[in-house]
C-alpha cells in the first residue's frame, strides 16, 4: 500500500513539474542541433534509449549479475528513470525505489514522447548542458 500511495504522489509531481511548452533548450537550439544534443545523451546514459518503454531490461539484468558476481554496482537506469529521480528528488538505494522509478517510467513514456523526455531531462536534470553543447559545436565544426 504504501509503494502506490508513493506513486500516485510522484505522478502527480511529474504531471505538476513537467514544463508543458517547449522547454529552454528547445527554444535555445535549432532542430537539427537538438536531434546531435539527443544522440550526445543517449550516448552517455542510455544507448538503448531507442529500443526499450522506459526500462532497460538488459541493463537492470547487467547490473544485477554484476553486482551478484563481483557485488560491485552498475547504473542500469533509463533516461525516462533518470527524469523521474531527479524531479522526485529521490536518491536512496531501495528495491521500492527502483520499482516505482520503472513504473513512473513507463507511464511517462505514455504520454510524453522520447525526443521530448530527453529534451526535458536536459533541461530540467543537474548535466552540466554546456559540455553537451561544446560536443554539438566540435561536431558541427568537423562537418564544414
Amino acid at each position: 500500500m504504501k509503494l502506490i500511495a508513493q506513486l500516485r504522489k510522484d505522478w502527480k509531481l511529474l504531471q505538476e513539474t513537467l514544463p508543458k511548452k517547449n522547454s529552454k533548450i528547445e527554444c535555445f537550439i535549432e532542430e537539427e542541433s537538438a536531434e546531435r544534443l539527443i544522440s550526445f545523451l543517449i550516448v552517455a546514459e542510455d544507448h538503448r534509449y531507442r529500443y526499450h518503454i522506459g526500462f532497460d531490461i538488459i541493463a537492470i539484468i547487467r547490473a544485477c549479475f554484476k553486482l551478484l558476481i563481483s557485488n560491485k554496482k552498475e547504473g542500469a537506469s533509463t533516461i525516462e528513470q533518470q527524469l523521474v529521480r531527479v524531479v522526485t528528488n529521490d536518491y536512496r538505494h531501495t528495491l521500492n525505489r527502483k520499482i516505482k522509478e520503472i513504473i513512473l517510467a513507463i507511464l511517462l513514456k505514455r504520454i510524453i514522447n522520447k525526443k521530448r523526455i530527453a529534451l526535458i531531462y536536459l533541461n530540467i536534470a543537474s548535466v552540466n548542458i554546456f559540455v553537451y553543447l561544446e560536443l554539438i559545436k566540435e561536431c558541427l565544426g568537423d562537418q564544414r
